[in-house]
Parts: structure tokens; C-alpha cells; sequence
């Protein structure tokens, strides 16, 4: 089955196949709707859109990109969320977005990152998921050290549904 999606962000629109964005890619991003839906109304209003689309890729976007993907609409249900994100989620580069997230994250240039580094991020980028970030880099912090490699964090990154 094939279906057509346009892509708010202004790249081609593109044909899905279902197989281009399948049940785990939908399942991780009903997962990030709902986390990022603040008050859990079933919608995401503008703000909500914004910690989503950082939970899915990494980064805050900005006003004008948040607005493209509302598309002059108050708020989003999950299915309008999906068909808006799904050609951009279905073609990134997992390796490379994860590793972008990494050296941002390592301010000091060390090559690891702390639960300080985490925190910092978190705040700044999405406060509500900041808990799950924090019991995850415990997770991947086996030897107890405070210290995640990237190799590490890109485990933790896949474990957790990016990829």
C-alpha cells in the first residue's frame, strides 16, 4: 500500500510505503505525541508540537517551522501529527542525527557526556521528558561512572525507539 503525504517543512513530498514508515516508527511516534501532549488533551497545540518535534528529531525548532506544520490550525490530532512528520521521520539518518545530539550535548568536547550534560539539554529542549532522559542514561551508565560514550549513547538512542 501506497499513500502520499505532503511534507510541511518544505522538502518534496514524497510516496510512502507502509513498509517506509511501519509499525515501531508509528508506534515510537504516538508515543512522543502523547508524551509531549502537556495536560494529556488528546491534541498538541503549538508549544506541545515544538517538544514533539524535538523528541523526534533532536533539536527546537523554531517559530516559522512549527507554524508550517499547524498549517493555521489550533492544535493536532495524532493522525494529522503523523501524515505531517512521516516523510521527514521515514528519511533521516539515524546514525548521523544521533551523533549531531551527541556533540551538542558534550559541550567541553571529551568525547563523553555527563548526567550534568543530560539535565542541561533536557531543560532547555524538553522539560516534560526530562525523567525518562535521566532513568535512561542511568540505564546506559553500567560501570556507575556518571560517564556515557557516544557509543553508548547511540545505544540508548536506538534502545529508546530513534532508529
Amino acid at each position: 500500500m501506497e499513500r502520499h503525504f505532503a511534507d510541511p517543512f518544505g522538502h518534496k513530498s514524497a510516496i510512502l510505503k507502509t513498509s517506509d514508515v511501519g509499525c515501531l516508527d508509528r508506534k515510537y511516534m504516538l508515543d512522543v505525541f502523547h508524551a509531549s501532549d502537556s495536560g494529556s488533551k488528546g491534541y498538541l497545540d503549538a508549544g506541545d508540537v515544538t517538544v514533539a518535534l524535538t523528541g523526534l528529531f533532536g533539536y527546537s525548532p523554531d517559530e516559522e517551522e512549527v507554524g508550517k506544520l499547524m498549517n493555521g490550525r489550533e492544535c493536532l490530532y495524532f493522525d494529522d501529527f503523523f501524515e505531517a512528520v512521516a516523510v521527514r521521520f521515514a528519511n533521516r539518518d539515524i546514525h548521523d542525527e544521533i551523533r549531531q545530539i551527541f556533540v551538542a550535548m558534550d559541550g567541553g568536547c571529551r568525547g563523553f557526556l555527563t548526567l550534568s550534560d543530560l539535565e542541561r539539554a533536557m531543560k532547555v529542549v524538553a522539560p516534560r521528558l526530562e525523567k525518562r532522559a535521566v532513568e535512561m542514561f542511568r540505564e546506559v551508565d553500567s560501570d556507575g561512572d556518571g560517564r556515557v560514550s557516544f557509543r553508548d549513547f547511540e545505544v540508548m538512542m536506538r534502545i529508546e525507539g530513534m532508529s
